[in-house]
């Protein structure tokens, strides 16, 4: 015969349960304080996330700002020097537009000069009488010898002998 066993009672000592064992009641309110906690924690490091993040975003566009507001002061800077070259230019070709005025009036009289090709008088050099006239000067534009006496004139006085400019150039007439 087999030794009979005493039957199995839940409160004694020998039993072991395979289920977990449940936590008397008065550890619940310490689970949901646990759980509050836990909960508060990650409210906090999710606040704290968010701010990192949003300081970021703040000195990302204060970066950006500066950049942008340098961009701006060259931007104004580059307007002014353009302004100022523009005006510096203007003034200029308005110099240059009056200088071409004044010199039209100085060739139709070369040109009426050197329309009297056939008055070999008037067509020689004022200043050797043998070679013809076939340079002016520069800046006034008179049209009075060879060239071989123009560039000696330039040479030796510098100055043209009808109006005593001082000469800059020298140039030769080519005819056809």
């Amino acid at each position: 015969m087999s030794p009979t066993l005493p039957p199995l009672n839940p409160s004694s000592a020998s039993f072991r349960s395979t289920k977990p064992a449940l936590l008397p009641d008065h550890t619940l309110p310490q689970r949901g304080k646990l759980a509050n906690q836990e909960s508060a924690a990650r409210s906090r490091q999710r606040r704290a996330q968010y701010k990192s993040d949003l300081e970021d975003q703040v000195v990302t566009l204060k970066t950006e700002t500066n950049t942008l507001q340098n961009m701006y002061n060259q931007l104004q800077n580059a307007h002014t020097v353009m302004g100022n070259e523009f005006r510096d230019l203007s003034i200029r070709h308005e110099g240059a537009v009056k200088q071409v005025h004044l010199h039209q009036g100085d060739d139709a009289d070369l040109e009426e000069f050197m329309g009297n090709e056939g008055d070999s008088t008037t067509w020689r050099s004022a200043i050797c009488f043998d070679a013809p006239r076939d340079c002016f000067f520069l800046p006034c534009g008179h049209c009075v010898s060879c060239y071989q006496c123009g560039t000696k004139i330039a040479e030796a006085s510098g100055s043209c002998p009808i109006c005593r400019r001082k000469l800059k150039k020298v140039k030769r007439i080519f005819r056809m």
